[in-house]
């Protein structure tokens, strides 16, 4: 037996469309939670340690995409999730300084570490690449928070268009 569904839009009960499929067959859902976002600075020189995400620390945070119920507090730095479900974590950046170091990691709820990355300056006169990616299960209500410590020496952070951070539920 085989069985074939026609179906182009999925709605709740209540009329908000969950996902839409196009006559190429794309897939479009306008309530997914995702967000990409960057640092309103460009370098940041930090020399201690505290809560990434905060305006008072990255001179504010604009949104690239923001849609699904991601919330974010600039006082604290907390991304707080809208639902349960499987989430994908991107962080990239670049550092620029003559063996310094950064170590950023992810916070769940504040006290669990879910990742750790460290990224190594080469050199003065050039920026190094680093990045980070997590995937893990989270329940609604949760909240990430990014830390960042200086391992080394006194390094820049470069931030605008050579930064992003994304949180989107893959599941």
């Amino acid at each position: 037996m085989t069985g074939i569904i026609k179906v182009d839009t999925i709605q709740n009960n209540g009329g908000t469309t969950g996902l839409t499929i196009d006559s190429s067959g794309r897939i479009n859902q306008p309530t997914k939670p995702i967000m990409s976002c960057k640092s309103d600075n460009g370098a940041t020189n930090l020399t201690s340690t505290g809560m990434w995400w905060r305006d008072s620390v990255n001179g504010g945070t604009t949104f690239l995409v923001n849609q699904g119920g991601i919330t974010h507090d600039s006082s604290d730095g907390k991304f707080t999730l809208p639902v349960t479900g499987i989430y994908r974590l991107e962080y990239h950046s670049m550092l620029l300084g003559d063996g310094s170091q950064v170590q950023w990691r992810w916070l769940k709820n504040g006290s669990s570490t879910l990742l750790r990355f460290i990224g190594r300056g080469i050199d003065n006169s050039n920026w190094t690449p680093f990045d980070g990616t997590f995937v893990g299960s989270f329940s609604a209500g949760d909240y990430i928070q990014q830390e960042f410590t200086q391992v080394g020496l006194t390094y820049d952070v470069h931030g605008q268009t050579y930064e992003n951070f994304s949180i989107e539920m893959i599941g």
